[in-house]
């Protein structure tokens, strides 16, 4: 894995994860609306796609994203905890 991921939860920047695979257990999860920002980049060379999960209380979705260039790329998820 020639990756990094970045988690920012509710504007609160999590640990990253580089160059190896792992999970990071979020703490910043509040009652309500919340809002997960994922960052990743990666060099293409040496890898073709990154694999995640997010496993959130309202739901579980796996993304497969391809890397095509070694710019860092932002995404932006929503969900409600009750």
């Amino acid at each position: 894995m020639h990756t990094t991921v970045t988690p920012i939860l509710n504007g609160e920047k999590e640990m990253t994860l580089g160059g190896m695979m792992g999970s990071i257990p979020l703490d910043n999860v509040k009652l309500g609306k919340n809002e997960l920002v994922i960052k990743y980049k990666g060099d293409p060379a040496m890898a073709e796609e990154l694999k995640f999960a997010i496993i959130t209380p309202e739901w579980t979705k796996f993304f497969v994203r391809k890397i095509t260039d070694s710019s860092e790329k932002t995404e932006t998820f929503s969900f409600t905890a009750k």
